[in-house]
């Protein structure tokens, strides 16, 4: 099976002064992917497909190599393949949310992730931003950009577990929390999603919540996983055994639960534009709601 690492954008700056409005104020958040960079297959073997287009390297579509496409306006969907099983991530943004506070210990929902197992070849990058909406200046504007990452693991349908095999999504630029280092322990954690050659579930289709708060805009947690996957303590290929956030308990986050930490790696983005295209509409796939 080709396989592939995917990586998405993203920077944020930290600010961590704990602000209370007067009182509860709606926020909504706006975003999507902004870019996308990966290995592609020549078109003339297996042509690479992005968003139901055939997508070249930077160094023509008869070569194997890198390409890099920027929107002009962040897009909610990435769909890539280069056969029949296709690869997506999905970010569905939540209705307006009641937010009292700002920092760690006031986090709210900022929307739902999707994402779907399919074959890929190569590395690749998403770029990914979210600002949020409010008629209080102390909630409004606040910026998240971040880095996704999309890890294939090697697969191992004779010896290895389902849970094993199966790839996974993490943000890999999310800044710290306050007093907690940045160690591999103390992750926002991953999103893993089967394979579909041995999936207990029959799906490789895979979703989760994701939380926020307010203080540029940070990511705090997944929880709510549904679907043929799981979610993950770690970014590792090996799944860790400690359990992740389930319904209903990350409204009992305070400053000091939401102290999971954060993995501080990063990964600097190219600085070359091969493509720059306008958003490309996608219908979201039923069977991953």
């Amino acid at each position: 099976m080709l396989r592939h690492h995917l990586i998405v954008s993203a920077c944020a700056v930290a600010s961590f002064a704990v602000v209370t409005p007067s009182m509860a104020s709606l926020v909504s958040v706006t975003g999507g992917f902004t870019s996308f960079e990966s290995t592609v297959i020549d078109r003339t073997s297996v042509p690479s497909m992005l968003n139901g287009a055939p997508i070249c390297a930077t160094a023509g579509c008869s070569t194997t190599g890198d390409a890099f496409v920027n929107f002009s306006t962040p897009i909610s969907k990435l769909s890539f393949d280069v056969g029949d099983v296709p690869n997506s991530v999905r970010f569905e943004a939540a209705a307006p949310q009641e937010v009292t506070g700002t920092g760690p210990a006031s986090p709210f929902l900022l929307g739902r992730f999707f994402y779907e197992n399919g074959i890929w070849s190569g590395d690749a990058t998403f770029g990914f931003t979210l600002t949020t909406k409010s008629s209080d200046p102390l909630l409004d504007g606040k910026t998240l950009t971040d880095y996704l990452h999309l890890a294939l693991t090697p697969n191992d349908f004779v010896n290895g577990t389902p849970q094993d095999n199966a790839d996974f999504i993490y943000f890999q630029n999310t800044p710290l929390i306050l007093d907690v280092p940045p160690t591999p322990d103390n992750p926002l954690g991953s999103v893993r999603a089967f394979e579909l050659q041995d999936s207990p579930t029959g799906s490789n289709i895979f979703s989760a919540d994701v939380f926020g708060y307010i203080g540029s805009l940070h990511l705090a947690a997944f929880a709510n996983g549904s679907g043929g996957g799981f979610l993950d303590a770690g970014v590792d290929f090996k799944p860790t055994p400690t359990s992740v956030p389930e319904p209903g308990t990350v409204s009992l986050f305070g400053s000091a639960a939401l102290a999971l930490g954060f993995i501080f790696r990063r990964r600097t983005p190219r600085s070359r534009r091969v493509n720059d295209i306008d958003p490309v509409s996608t219908d979201y796939l039923a069977s991953a709601r």
